[in-house]
Order: C-alpha cells, then structure tokens, then sequence
C-alpha cells in the first residue's frame, strides 16, 4: 500500500502501482475525483527506489510515495 497525494495532503492509496486508487474521504480527494467524473486527467509523479542491473535497465524495488502534480477544478 503506498500513499497518493494531492498538495500535500494524502489523498488515498494505491496497491497496483497507481494504476488504481483507493481515495479517502476528504475535500482534497473530492477535488481530484469530481475532475475524474468529469473525464478530466489527473497528472501523476513518483518516487520509487530500484537498482541498474548491468544491462542498463532499472528494476523497481519500492514505491515510495505517488504525488497528483496537476488537478484543476474547472
């Protein structure tokens, strides 16, 4: 389980890799949910660890924390 947040505040959670969230009940989360009823987009950051194997290619190890960067209201 791995918290998502919207300035600042946690605004629920994911356990798939923000594929899904599991939003709590605050005005912060109702924000971003109405502008998802309303088929607007959500922008979304991360922050995971991981190692480079010696191929170059970076395997993810943990997801830290999932940050809404961008959620208009209008």
């Amino acid at each position: 389980m791995v918290e998502v947040k919207y300035l600042g505040v946690v605004i629920g959670y994911t356990y798939d890799n923000c594929k899904t969230i599991v939003f709590i009940d605050n005005e912060v989360a109702e924000v971003c949910k109405n502008n998802i009823f309303k088929n607007k987009s959500l922008f979304i950051s991360s922050r995971q660890k991981g190692t480079i194997g010696d191929d170059n290619i970076v395997a993810i190890e943990e997801a830290i924390e999932y940050c809404i960067t961008k959620c208009n209201e209008t």
